[in-house]
């Protein structure tokens, strides 16, 4: 995977992944936030190539007001 760089043009996205304060390029998926702090997630149900179909449940997702 390619880290993504954000332009002048984009959007950045504020999040905070386990207690970092974290900004990345508007689209980039909460997996590639991850890799691009270097916090290792595992992954059993996504490959580059394929379509995630998210249902091994080993990565786990807390949204605040959900």
């Amino acid at each position: 995977m390619t880290p993504i760089a954000a332009s002048a043009t984009e959007r950045s996205i504020a999040l905070t992944i386990d207690g970092q304060a974290v900004c990345v390029p508007e689209g980039t998926t909460l997996l590639e936030a991850c890799r691009l702090q270097g916090i290792a997630t595992p992954t059993l149900c996504y490959l580059e190539n394929l379509t995630p179909v998210n249902v091994c449940r080993v990565c786990v997702v807390e949204v605040e007001g959900s």
